[in-house]
């Protein structure tokens, strides 16, 4: 049997990557740079969101080479196609904060969960290069289902709880920033 694909240089390589991710749409989640990523396709459904942010450590320092794991409901507040499998997040990422501590992701805003008073969010997963993980949530700061609880604890920096304003840019997109601080 032959094989499927024969490559003899690194250069055929990424060309056929390339290839591969333009063929079949491979490229949610993937980094443009791996401090920055785009997680929804172009005709991804709902407003296009840019987040961007800087990571900090407990001493206050810009801390690089940090895991930023997003994920986030679609513009019908669901995870998953039809919300089948909620479990199933199908608009995430993976960032690591560059020498400067800074991610950056390009996606829709979610919209909030079906009839529920629960705001719109985005899920925040925060690995340290040594395994330490800490759960952060943005929410956005005109959303009328925000509390008044989730507002102070947002002022806080560390709290779980985040919250950004969020602006259109000359494009369309709404821009905003979250700045992570971590207990390690």
């Amino acid at each position: 049997m032959q094989p499927f694909l024969r490559i003899k240089s690194s250069r055929k390589i990424a060309t056929t990557i390339l290839a591969v991710t333009i063929l079949f749409g491979c490229n949610w989640g993937v980094a443009t740079e791996n401090w920055q990523i785009q997680i929804t396709e172009e005709e991804e459904p709902g407003d296009k969101m840019l987040i961007q942010g800087i990571v900090y450590n407990k001493a206050g320092e810009v801390y690089p080479g940090v895991t930023v794991h997003v994920y986030h409901t679609d513009n019908t507040g669901y995870y998953s196609p039809n919300g089948e499998n909620e479990r199933d997040h199908r608009l995430k990422g993976d960032m690591t904060t560059n020498k400067q501590g800074v991610y950056q992701y390009h996606t829709i805003r979610p919209a909030p969960y079906p009839n529920n008073r629960i705001p719109a969010h985005v899920h925040y997963v925060v690995t340290t290069p040594d395994g330490n993980e800490q759960d952060f949530e943005l929410v956005f700061e005109d959303d009328p289902r925000v509390t008044e609880r989730q507002r102070s604890r947002a002022a806080r920096k560390g709290d779980f709880w985040g919250i950004t304003k969020l602006t259109r840019n000359d494009k369309g997109v709404w821009e905003g920033s979250f700045d992570l601080y971590l207990k390690y």
